[in-house]
Formats: C-alpha cells, sequence, structure tokens
C-alpha cells in the first residue's frame, strides 16, 4: 500500500501532514492488516521527505516514475509496532 500527501502552503509547517501519515499508517496495520507501506517522494521536497523520516518510515532508494525521480520510503509492520 501507499500514502500520498499533498498540502497548501498556508498549512505546511504545522505537523498536519506528519500526524496524517502516522495515524494512516496505523491504520493501515492495525485495522486492515498491511504488512508494508510505502510513502515516495520528491527528492527536492524536503518537507514531503522529513514527514516519511519523522514517523519511522526508512529510506530504501529511488524510482523512476514515468519520467520523475522519487525518493522511496518503507515502514513494515514488524517495524511500525516500534516507531508509531
Amino acid at each position: 500500500a501507499e500514502i500520498g500527501y499533498w498540502i497548501t502552503s498556508n498549512a505546511a509547517g504545522k505537523g498536519i501532514t506528519t500526524r496524517a501519515a502516522a495515524r494512516l499508517s496505523r491504520f493501515g496495520f492495525e485495522t486492515l492488516g498491511l504488512e508494508r507501506v510505502i510513502i515516495r517522494a520528491d527528492p527536492g521536497n524536503i518537507g514531503s521527505n522529513k514527514v516519511a523520516e519523522n514517523i519511522g518510515y526508512k529510506f530504501v532508494g529511488k524510482v523512476l516514475d514515468e519520467d520523475t525521480l522519487l525518493n522511496v520510503w518503507e515502514m513494515t509492520k514488524a517495524v511500525h509496532s516500534y516507531e508509531i
């Protein structure tokens, strides 16, 4: 499964995306029984990458999506119980 997020500039920097992504991750693992969740983020978007890092996702590499190179962050169910 994958989590994606987008927030307006006037709402950025308030922790809204971080809290939402953490709650979605928890819901995915605890309620839906997911084993793995990823977040893909533009390498130049520092805020999006920090959200993934701050809630315990691990950087696993880069992927080319059409013509865009994206960072890939991953969390597994085993890690989730300790991190979120």
